[in-house]
């Protein structure tokens, strides 16, 4: 949005969340000890009475300075943009094999629904190695799969996801099934054994007649 009032908050959680307090400092809180400061509050210096993310007459300065210098079509679309507030994503693709392949995707949003769209192969004319493609979502994407319904050829599927998931590739699978396919006829012709009385076990009683 470029306010900042509005990006100043947000800049603190993405602070909280890449670095956290201190758990001395958190251990402290909850035990109720206070620091020198919160004490003696005639001992606060500018820092600690203005933080990193406190909203300042420059940052207003700059965020009338960009308004004014939008032209009129920009203005519009800026404000249709904050008006409809949209999600925006890129992503990034990289063709390891080298063969230029439609990107089949499926988003999955934060209520959980989903959608599935086909790029076509197109995609990599500027670009035979690396093309990063703009998204522009109504909803909170949570997470990104790439051919999820195995359309394309690709060996290598663990880095298919966004985040990223623990997936074996093909030749993993190929290796842990022994080398080839289950031969169900082969298995159907064998002969069913006998059932073996277990070791040590006593034998089944005779019926007696009547």
């Amino acid at each position: 949005t470029r306010d900042p009032n509005v990006e100043a908050p947000l800049a603190r959680e993405r602070q909280l969340a890449v670095s956290p307090d201190a758990p001395t400092a958190v251990q402290n809180r909850k035990e109720g000890i206070r620091t020198y400061t919160d004490r003696h509050p005639e001992a606060d210096d500018f820092y600690d009475k203005t933080g990193e993310f406190e909203v300042n007459n420059k940052d207003l300065n700059d965020y009338e300075t960009f308004k004014s210098g939008l032209s009129a079509d920009d203005k519009a679309v800026f404000e249709r943009a904050l008006k409809d507030n949209p999600y925006f994503y890129f992503l990034d693709f990289e063709n390891v094999g080298g063969i230029p392949s439609p990107l089949p995707l499926k988003f999955t949003y934060a209520d959980g629904s989903t959608k599935e769209m086909m790029i076509p192969a197109e995609i990599w004319r500027y670009s035979q190695k690396t093309v990063t493609k703009l998204f522009v979502e109504t909803k909170k994407v949570t997470s990104v799969e790439l051919d999820a319904a195995h359309q394309i050829a690709d060996a290598e599927r663990a880095n298919n996801a966004w985040p990223s998931r623990n997936v074996p590739s093909r030749i993993e699978l190929f290796r842990q099934s022994g080398g080839g396919a289950r031969n169900q006829m082969a298995d159907a012709l064998q002969e069913l054994k006998a059932k073996q009385t277990p070791q040590g076990a006593s034998a089944p009683l005779a019926s007696t007649p009547k």
